[in-house]
């Protein structure tokens, strides 16, 4: 409790420094007065190392008429900076840690009465995106809705209302806050409060509000803690959480408060996946985007981006403006996954497709298996008219992204309680027999959630997705199997199928 007779006592900067487990956090949050002449537009301010950083204070109604903006000195950690670092505004180019700390800006002669304006600059100590000290070599996980990532942990230090592995979820209720919500405000909106996180975070108003005194409410198209995000909306959102109104996210964004990028809708169609002697194609199909077409498997040949040939040498030729063709002449060249990654805009989306031998002596029973963290799978191969008298079952061998598996053989490979390490390319083929490709070789793909959940935290339940759909952990929102549309792949949908 800071009472009014302790004075200019009550004035600065207070922390909280909390160790638990041998890791230690520290908050800092700002008292100033009433009667300030001048008031940062920050208490904090952030940088990553390597950033420029502005620090800037604005005159309040007790700034004198003869005062000018000249006389304005700045200093850090009780340190005055050196001449020429006056005025409103102070730049900092390329931040490094030790700029970090307190900064005061006050009228020359005038420091002593505590009437001036002090902010933090806090600095984290990896450049953007990256974490992992002292080399910041790992990159950090998306930090949604104004979370920042801790430069040590790797971990997101969430915003105030926002909770989560990557802040997405919100805080049931407006006057909650904290890594868990569990910190609560004595009014029903935190109006009026300054909310200070865990380093690297720092301080803001709760959501909805902004100011200095955290009472002015967001402007249209921006939310959250201190009003800092964008609304990624059709319509308008909520001032606290983002969430759009019924109208939804624009084009490109997904997520609860529409802050995540939504991957792009892209699909890769072969004109024949068993290869005779005839040339096959293969045909990405993107809505937008630069397009690259290459070989992901056995080995990874790579085309140029954009439209046309995908690679370099006489196996393929050019097939309109997103396709290729593969002549017969190439051979065991043609075998293989073949992939299509799309990038628009800052998002991605990618496509597998393969193409096997006609005389291939083993197939899969499918090309794709798509399971959920946790479940049991069984990749189960199927001998054509090409499997000769005398061989065996336990002749097969299994091969994971070309890595022979131990003491796996036959015609099934039953993996228990699946994880995402479990993902790739897997082979069948009868030992000694891999050289000439006439083998069967399918897809793995592994959901980073359990069945039916999604989100950063798979705390979401799934929609039901029909026809084969399966849903995106990523947004929640069913990808529909080939010739299906609609929110739960519903509908059919006739313009799928087309002719070369």
């Amino acid at each position: 409790m800071f009472y009014a007779d302790a004075g200019d006592r009550r004035v600065g900067a207070f922390s909280c420094s909390v160790t638990q487990n041998g890791q230690t956090g520290k908050a800092v949050a700002f008292k100033i007065k009433e009667t300030a002449y001048v008031l940062p537009e920050a208490f904090t301010v952030r940088a990553n190392i390597g950033e420029s950083a502005t620090l800037q204070v604005t005159k309040t109604g007790t700034w004198q008429q003869n005062w000018t903006d000249d006389q304005i000195r700045w200093s850090k950690d009780g340190q005055v900076l050196v001449p020429g670092r006056q005025g409103l505004q102070l730049t900092i180019p390329n931040v490094q840690t030790a700029d970090g700390g307190i900064y005061e800006a006050y009228m020359d002669g005038q420091r002593d009465t505590w009437n001036h304006a002090f902010a933090r600059l806090i600095v984290r100590a990896c450049p953007t995106g990256m974490w992992g000290l002292p080399q910041c070599t790992n990159t950090c996980p998306a930090c949604n809705n104004g979370g920042v990532c801790d430069p040590e942990t790797g971990r997101c230090i969430c915003s105030p209302g926002f909770h989560g592995t990557n802040c997405n979820s919100v805080c049931d209720a407006p006057h909650k806050f904290g890594q868990t919500c569990s910190h609560i405000c004595t009014s029903k909106d935190c109006n009026q409060k300054l909310l200070c996180a865990a380093d690297p975070f720092g301080c803001s108003c709760a959501p909805s509000f902004r100011g200095i005194m955290c009472t002015e409410r967001c402007s249209t198209g921006t939310f959250g803690a201190g009003c800092t995000q964008t609304c990624n909306c059709i319509g308008t959102c909520d001032r606290a959480s983002g969430a759009c109104d019924a109208q939804g996210c624009s084009a490109g964004w997904t997520g609860p408060s529409c802050q995540e990028r939504a991957p792009v809708d892209v699909t890769l169609v072969s004109s024949s996946h068993i290869l005779d002697g005839n040339a096959t194609d293969l045909l990405c199909r993107t809505a937008q985007g630069t397009i690259q077409q290459f070989q992901s498997w056995p080995v990874r040949r790579v085309g140029g981006v954009g439209p046309g040939n995908p690679f370099d040498d006489a196996s393929s030729q050019r097939l309109g403006d997103y396709g290729a063709r593969f002549m017969a002449a190439a051979g065991v060249k043609r075998v293989g996954a073949f992939s299509c990654q799309v990038d628009s805009d800052g998002r991605s989306g990618s496509a597998v497709s393969f193409k096997v031998k006609i005389n291939a002596y083993l197939l899969p029973e499918v090309f794709t298996r798509t399971v959920s963290v946790g479940e049991s799978v069984v990749l189960r191969m199927t001998k054509t008219s090409n499997w000769q008298a005398g061989w065996s079952d336990n002749q097969v061998k299994w091969r994971k992204d070309g890595e022979l598996l131990d003491n796996r053989e036959g015609l099934l490979l039953t993996i228990p309680s699946v994880q995402t390490s479990h993902e790739g390319i897997y082979e069948a083929y009868r030992d000694g027999q891999r050289s000439n490709w006439s083998h069967a070789f399918s897809r793995l793909i592994v959901r980073a959630c359990p069945t039916n959940k999604w989100g950063p935290d798979c705390r979401n339940r799934c929609p039901v997705c029909y026809n084969g759909g399966v849903c995106h952990v990523g947004t929640g929102k069913c990808i529909c199997a080939p010739g299906f549309r609609g929110d739960s792949c519903q509908s059919g949908d006739c313009s799928f199928f087309f002719k070369f």
